[in-house]
């Protein structure tokens, strides 16, 4: 009982590492020159189209 939950909260608190991890990579993408970003534009289609 208690394993399972301990595991839980494990996978838990890794997936909540992936995302502040990808929120902290777009906060660092915000701050690239535009030349970089119209270099990686290919990288993130839907920007593309949205912008």
């Amino acid at each position: 009982m208690f394993d399972a939950e301990a595991d839980g909260i494990k996978s838990t608190s890794s997936d909540m590492l992936k995302f502040l991890d990808v929120h902290i990579n777009v906060q660092q993408l915000k701050q690239v020159p535009p030349m970089a970003l119209l270099l990686m534009s290919p990288l993130f289609p839907s920007k593309k189209l949205a912008s």
